[in-house]
């Protein structure tokens, strides 16, 4: 390099650097190789939206050793804005940085000081938000409401409530599951694995149903609602035997139900004391 024969080169390039040295007729040469310091990318940090001012951070998941850096070589410095990082100071006390509180949508900077270089304060500089996610707002569906059936277990498809929870937001930013206790819900654990297919008998009516609506890009983001599943019996029918009529027939007195001349309730509606003049099957 021309014109460098001193003690000292600011070296502002990567590459391979040599010296040689001579003094009488012996000569010593040394080279050193000066590279980009490599790191990963800081991760952003995310709280989830509960109405308050200010949260909670620990700038300390973006450590040393998340970063790729050792420890032993470097330590790192946190700044709470670009003008304190481009000034190096002041950095945000050591006591601070698990428990930094923000409102949020502010840029964290880091810069790394070479402790087995003088420590020297590296020109890298880094970033990382700190994110306060959108609220999660479930809204409570109404109770299931069901009549009980001849085998004493109906199937419920609890998934027809999803699209009352979600209230017009989109099911691909949120997971929706079902459980049977609160606590349950509140840990996410003994989630109802089918659904779409949960048996209950009317002894259990009323069951209260807990539902956990969670943000699908942060699940720590979520909000609890609940409803209840509703069975009632049956209600009594009059079970009436097939007839042989030579001629017309007249419909007798039922003391539970109404005639019809389809079934579960479709069709023409008959009474007691009409004349069935045609032969067939009536409900």
């Amino acid at each position: 390099i021309p014109g460098q024969t001193g003690p000292t080169l600011a070296a502002t390039l990567g590459g391979k650097y040599g010296v040689t040295a001579t003094l009488g007729g012996c000569v010593i040469t040394d080279d050193v190789i000066l590279s980009d310091l490599q790191t990963s990318t800081p991760i952003d940090l995310t709280v989830c939206n509960t109405g308050q001012a200010r949260y909670q951070y620990d700038l300390t998941a973006n450590n040393l050793v998340t970063l790729g850096i050792s420890p032993t070589q470097y330590s790192i410095m946190y700044f709470a804005s670009l003008a304190d990082a481009n000034a190096n100071g002041p950095q945000i006390p050591a006591g601070q940085l698990s428990t930094y509180t923000s409102a949020g949508n502010q840029l964290i900077y880091i810069k790394l000081m070479h402790i087995t270089n003088g420590n020297s304060i590296c020109s890298n500089l880094l970033s990382f938000s700190l994110i306060v996610n959108a609220p999660v707002n479930a809204k409570t569906p109404p109770a299931l409401k069901l009549c009980n059936n001849r085998s004493g277990t109906v199937v419920i498809n609890l998934l027809v409530q999803n699209p009352i929870i979600l209230n017009g937001q989109s099911p691909a930013n949120y997971n929706i599951s079902y459980f049977r206790t609160q606590s349950d819900a509140q840990n996410n654990i003994n989630a109802i694995l089918k659904p779409n297919t949960f048996p209950m008998t009317i002894a259990q009516s009323p069951l209260t149903i807990w539902v956990r609506m969670g943000s699908s890009l942060n699940p720590a983001c979520f909000d609890i609602v609940n409803f209840s599943i509703i069975i009632s019996p049956q209600p009594p029918v009059a079970d009436i035997p097939d007839v042989v009529q030579c001629s017309n027939y007249v419909l007798p007195p039922i003391t539970n139900g109404n005639y019809y001349t389809g079934p579960n309730g479709t069709g023409t509606l008959l009474h007691a004391g009409n004349v069935i003049n045609n032969g067939g099957t009536y409900y």
